[in-house]
């Protein structure tokens, strides 16, 4: 789980770095960029929910049924 739990944390300040990457590109007119940054940022975030979900709610699920 240490390793669960470490991945999460990477995709989590790759968040934070993506979104400060979007707001600085924004400052500069670089719509594209910005762009790209926000979607990257999204996308990571739905990476961590399934990843988060799968590691530490998949098991309670299959005791349950």
């Amino acid at each position: 789980m240490q390793e669960v739990a470490d991945t999460l944390l990477n995709i989590e300040q790759a968040i934070r770095r993506a979104t400060r990457g979007e707001r600085h590109a924004q400052k500069l007119k670089q719509e594209g960029a910005a762009s790209a940054l926000q979607l990257a940022a999204a996308d990571l975030e739905a990476i961590r929910q399934r990843l988060f979900q799968a590691a530490f709610f998949s098991e309670d699920q299959n005791k349950l049924f």
